[in-house]
């Protein structure tokens, strides 16, 4: 048997070397790990793991989650148990670890918690507050549901007790968390798991003799803070209110401010001691009572998750294309989780559009692709409306015969445009829950990419159907003045529209407005209805905040990649003074990508050291060879490699010296710069969305402003005259997710989809 054991930490300097010298003196009889995984501290925490064998994972802090983060920690371990600590709690003996991995010698037995001591230097009030907790007690206890009916009878309260786990100190059997893992929230995590494993059959242990000293000094602030999401969570997923009134609270108050100046006596405090001490205790326990109502009185009402025992689960993955037919960026990654998710073990079925002319419009059809079962759509782009620009009626009844005939456990929709934006509302309606990533900005642009014209990003909130519709219809001028409108038009245009649904609205120019006025209503529903939203890139979530969407749903995760390719790039050879710069552009020749403003920069250089080498085919579409002509006249020495097949990118990039992105709106998280990170390649990026954050300034790369031909210069002049720059910046870039972990986190977000949807549990 092995252990592994995860601590969170954020800014932990102060407690975490008690913490890590007390796991490590364990004197346990099995091999452990200790996994750090950090918030980004700001502080030394870092330095302080550092001394310690440990491993560390850094994350942003914009995406802790109680219950996610140690999700995440379960995943990056191996350990047959998983035991769970905080930076500021520590064993209160060398036999922690081994008592704790005791209690699985109960097969039944699926997660384990500790004893919580005050800690030694803890002051008398929050000693008082740890020794009141249930998980003070001393006597063990082991708990499991041997009758349904009387569980079924228990009062809330009676329930909150007897479920209760603590995180602070815990461990979980790793097959038992495979299948329950942790859900995604803002607080109760542990209970919630606790009580869907009970519930499921397991027992749930508490053992007093592996303890942790672990206490909060909190001020009446925090004290309500914390008691407000306590009672928010007892409400929300109990149903148990912990303070009904403000009368209630008061008298709460009273008693414990009694408790405490009793003990303050019996420790030898005099009368004027304790009459000086009354009032900050009653406004300590009146924050923390008055706390637990204000929290109670939510009304929403939240089911607990519920195991999903299948070690193999039906899988549809929804695109709007596939290999081989398109290889860009959202379709090469399904391709690879489909691959990825299929090598774990589950059944997978692809569903996407096709613009195959051999296939009759609006068809159905299905094959084989190697192990995947796969379904095409045809969608040949003969739109009826501007409304089946989002909503396509035969690709929903397609979509309704794939759930027939596959009977998924959960759709992952990949992007829906040319499908339809309500096929997540539709899988809900089949009880089937969904998940949906956020490849672009469709869901809040008709263009996708939230650009007024090739060279102006649409910032701000969404603009409206007017301002929208002049700028579908080239009249970017106009956007200001009628996004001016949109809060004071908004309510009229969707009523007004309402009639249109599904049919032509009368004139082309009353059609665009009319639809453009019901989609953000269509996006919504539709999205609202995945359990979860993943976007590649904080940016891009942020967007999707600002439009609206749930932010408690939106989940950062970035894609993963196949990485054994990289092994075959050629070594960043070492330049000296008079070497060539080979720039490369990688992509499709579109103009919002930019690439004319990296011929421009090239030309600025002036210098013929830069070669600029492109990659994409330049003879597609007559876009591409216009934009061709244009470079061509910037650049004239440019080299046009053409299109090239994914298994290439070996050699096209082994033979680049540093990769430009010089998009000109707010890529999400690019493909090319994570496979150039992977090849050991220099990234320059345009300082926008998510290029921005994968390319810190100096690490991995080096950044420009958007659309600044000679800003760029500056970048590719540093380059050139410092040798060493593009070595070092290589050396800096950051890790690059292996399409194997981005499946086992899918596979997370999988379980904990199904596991709030109970029908589906049953096959």
């Amino acid at each position: 048997m092995k252990v592994s054991v995860v601590i969170p930490t954020r800014n932990g300097e102060a407690t975490l070397g008690r913490c890590l010298e007390a796991v490590f003196a364990q004197q346990a009889p099995f091999p452990f790990d200790v996994l750090v995984v950090d918030s980004d501290s700001t502080d030394r925490t870092r330095e302080v793991a550092a001394r310690f064998p440990v491993r560390l994972r850094v994350i942003d802090p914009r995406d802790f989650d109680h219950g996610d983060t140690r999700n995440l920690g379960a995943l990056l371990t191996e350990g047959d148990l998983i035991a769970f600590l905080v930076q500021d709690a520590w064993p209160a003996s060398r036999d922690w670890l081994r008592a704790l991995a005791a209690c699985f010698d109960d097969s039944a037995v699926a997660g384990a918690y500790c004893r919580v001591l005050p800690r030694p230097e803890a002051s008398a009030l929050a000693r008082r507050a740890a020794e009141r907790d249930f998980a003070f007690r001393a006597l063990r206890r082991v708990v499991r549901i041997d009758d349904r009916a009387r569980y079924d009878a228990m009062s809330p309260h009676e329930r909150r007790l007897f479920v209760d786990f603590n995180d602070v100190a815990s461990c979980l059997r790793r097959s038992a968390w495979r299948v329950l893992p942790f859900a995604r929230t803002a607080f109760g995590e542990d209970l919630l798991w606790a009580r869907g494993a009970l519930e499921a059959g397991h027992a749930i242990a508490f053992e007093p003799a592996a303890a942790v000293h672990h206490s909060h000094e909190y001020d009446p602030a925090g004290v309500r803070a914390r008691a407000r999401i306590d009672a928010w969570f007892n409400r929300a997923y109990l149903d148990r209110v912990n303070v009904a009134n403000r009368r209630d609270a008061l008298t709460l108050a009273v008693r414990h401010t009694r408790d405490d100046l009793a003990a303050l006596a019996a420790t030898g405090h005099g009368t004027l001691r304790r009459a000086a001490a009354a009032p900050a205790l009653l406004r300590y326990h009146w924050n923390g009572f008055d706390g637990f109502r204000e929290g109670g009185r939510t009304r929403e009402r939240r089911p607990t998750p519920r195991p999903v025992p299948a070690a193999t689960l039906r899988v549809l993955i929804v695109a709007h294309s596939f290999p081989p037919e398109a290889v860009a960026g959202t379709e090469v990654f399904s391709a690879a989780l489909a691959e990825a998710l299929s090598e774990r073990g589950h059944d997978v079925s692809i569903l996407h559009r096709t613009a195959d002319p051999a296939l009759a419009d609006r068809t159905l059809d299905e094959t084989r692709q190697a192990d995947l079962r796969v379904f095409r759509f045809a969608n040949h782009l003969r739109l009826q409306h501007v409304g089946e620009g989002y909503a396509v009626p035969e690709a929903e009844a397609a979509f309704r015969d794939v759930l027939a005939r596959v009977r998924p456990d959960v759709v992952h929709f990949q992007h829906l445009i040319h499908l339809s934006a309500r096929l997540p509302q539709i899988a809900r309606e089949h009880g089937v829950p969904s998940l949906v990533t956020l490849a672009d900005y469709w869901f809040r642009c008709p263009k996708v990419q939230l650009l007024r014209d090739p060279r102006t990003p649409c910032a701000g909130a969404p603009p409206g159907a007017l301002a929208c519709a002049a700028c579908v219809s080239a009249r970017p001028e106009l956007v200001p003045a009628l996004q001016a409108l949109a809060p004071l038009t908004r309510s009229a245009l969707a009523s007004w529209a309402a009639p249109f649904v599904g049919r032509r609205a009368g004139g082309a120019r009353t059609d665009l407005v009319a639809h453009l006025a019901l989609r953000p209503a269509v996006m919504g529903a539709g999205l609202d209805a995945a359990s979860f939203l993943i976007a590649p890139s904080r940016f891009l979530r942020d967007r999707a905040a600002e439009a609206g969407l749930d932010p408690g749903r939106l989940v950062v995760s970035d894609y993963g990649f196949a990485r054994d390719w990289a092994a075959g790039v050629a070594p960043l050879p070492r330049r000296s003074a008079t070497s060539p710069l080979r720039v490369g552009f990688v992509g499709s020749l579109i103009e919002h990508k930019g690439l004319e403003v990296l011929a421009a920069a090239c030309a600025a250089v002036a210098d013929a050291r830069v070669e600029l080498h492109v990659h994409g085919d330049h003879e597609r579409t007559p876009e591409a060879k216009e934009i061709v002509a244009r470079v061509r006249a910037l650049a004239p020495s440019v080299r046009l490699h053409g299109a090239f097949a994914p298994e290439q990118i070996a050699a096209v990039l082994g033979d680049l010296d540093v990769l430009v992105v010089p998009s000109l709106w707010y890529e999400n998280s690019p493909l090319t710069i994570h496979e150039a990170f992977l090849a050991r390649r220099p990234v320059v990026v345009s300082d926008l969305g998510g290029m921005r954050e994968l390319v810190a300034d100096g690490r991995g790369g080096l950044r420009f402003r958007a659309g600044d031909a000679a800003d760029l210069a500056r970048v590719l002049r540093r380059l050139l005259d410092e040798p060493d720059l593009a070595h070092t910046l290589a050396a800096s870039a950051p890790a690059v997710k292996s399409i194997e972990e981005c499946a086992a986190e899918m596979e997370v977000k999988y379980r904990q989809a199904i596991g709030l949807a109970p029908e589906r549990l049953e096959r």
